[in-house]
């Protein structure tokens, strides 16, 4: 690293290259706080509007709201429940991955893997897959999905914006 693994970005923003650091930094009880970067991933139309648990910067209306979802996120709950579906998922992009590099001589694995991430979040999340692993096709839900990160990162960094 050029620079070290600690580099000051701005008056208010420090650049963490090291894992240890990082580690520290986002541990539960941190004393650091999360920058309003954060409050860009809300749901309202007006930035922080209706913050979720990634986006609070508040740490104790993060602590309470961590306390509420725990059990639900618990290693043993998301073993117990999930890990059929995940490791059925995780069978099937490897299979279509193979099966696509001995048709075409070569696979997309990226595709393959979001494909995977995909269907297991949604399966989580809705109860049922976005099927992409399945059908081997992008879907619109999918697809809305990702305009909406890419419109975070653009609000965050507009000069990111392609050049018309």
């Amino acid at each position: 690293m050029r620079y070290g693994s600690m580099v000051r970005i701005s008056p208010d923003e420090v650049s963490c290259g090291s894992l240890e650091a990082f580690k520290q930094i986002h541990r539960i009880g941190t004393p650091f706080m999360k920058s309003s970067f954060y409050e860009a991933m809300s749901t309202g139309p007006d930035e922080g509007q209706h913050l979720g648990i990634f986006s609070f910067t508040n740490p104790r209306a993060h602590a309470a709201r961590r306390r509420l979802l725990s059990r639900g996120f618990s290693q043993n709950y998301l073993r117990d429940r999930w890990e059929d579906v995940v490791r059925a998922k995780v069978k099937l992009a490897v299979s279509n991955m193979k099966a696509e590099g001995v048709s075409a001589g070569k696979s997309d694995m990226l595709k393959w893997w979001m494909f995977m991430a995909s269907d297991v979040t949604s399966h989580l999340m809705f109860g049922q897959s976005f099927g992409m692993l399945e059908s081997g096709l992008v879907r619109l839900c999918f697809s809305w999905s990702y305009f909406i990160i890419v419109d975070l990162v653009h609000r965050k960094l507009p000069t990111s914006r392609p050049s018309r």
